[in-house]
């Protein structure tokens, strides 16, 4: 999950439920504070590089030089402009 808000929190504790493991990326935002309804909800607050993938969302890449390999990417941001700024790259 791209974002780091309230929206990005209730869209996590939806879909917990269809996803074994859910990673909010806050792309170096402060990670929120707010209870998390589930033990297999992780937050990462690196920043993003960009996001890889051939048919698919597949890598993100942050800027210290590692990479994170997922499944699909859901984006819950306050604007839609930081997805556009990332995908740019």
């Amino acid at each position: 999950m791209l974002g780091s808000g309230n929206y990005a929190i209730a869209e996590v504790n939806e879909l917990i439920n269809l996803a074994g493991k859910i990673t909010i990326l806050t792309n170096g935002e402060k990670a929120p504070e707010v209870r998390l309804d589930s033990d297999n909800i992780e937050i990462n607050t690196r920043k993003i590089e960009a996001i890889d993938g051939k048919e698919k969302v597949e890598t993100i890449k942050f800027e210290d030089g590692q990479d994170l390999k997922l499944d699909g990417v859901f984006v819950a941001t306050r604007c839609c402009s930081v997805v556009l700024n990332l995908l740019k790259n």
